[in-house]
């Protein structure tokens, strides 16, 4: 069985949406220290506001808060994306990926019921 690949895709209007991964630059990220940051604009990181669905990934200016540092980041392999001052939550969005759906904070014993909990790098 094939299974689709997804990444964290468009930020227009400093929002983070899933799509199918392409060669769009949208879909590029570094990671620099602990923060996760557009390959096309590194002054802008990926952002914590809370847990549930209702509080999705943003992009904000980087700002050196604790909000913006992501541990477990790997440039090799499958990890969990668990925001710094949230340690029992992952990124997720609780099922297989759907293109235009956001991603969240959610509690990692939730997160690993699916394999959506778990993210790579290529």
């Amino acid at each position: 069985m094939q299974m689709s690949i997804y990444i964290f895709c468009t930020y227009l209007n400093l929002r983070t949406e899933i799509d199918n991964c392409n060669s769009n630059s949208a879909q590029r990220f570094i990671f620099i220290s602990k923060t996760i940051r557009p390959s096309t604009n590194p002054s802008l990181c990926l952002t914590a506001s809370g847990d549930g669905k209702e509080n999705p990934i943003k992009l904000r200016e980087c700002d050196d808060s604790s909000k913006q540092n992501f541990n477990e980041l790997k440039h090799f392999g499958k990890f969990e994306l668990q925001p710094e001052e949230m340690r029992n939550n992952c990124l997720s969005q609780m099922h297989h990926p759907k293109a235009k759906e956001v991603v969240y904070p959610e509690d990692c014993d939730k997160t690993r019921e699916s394999d959506t909990t778990y993210w790579i790098t290529f």
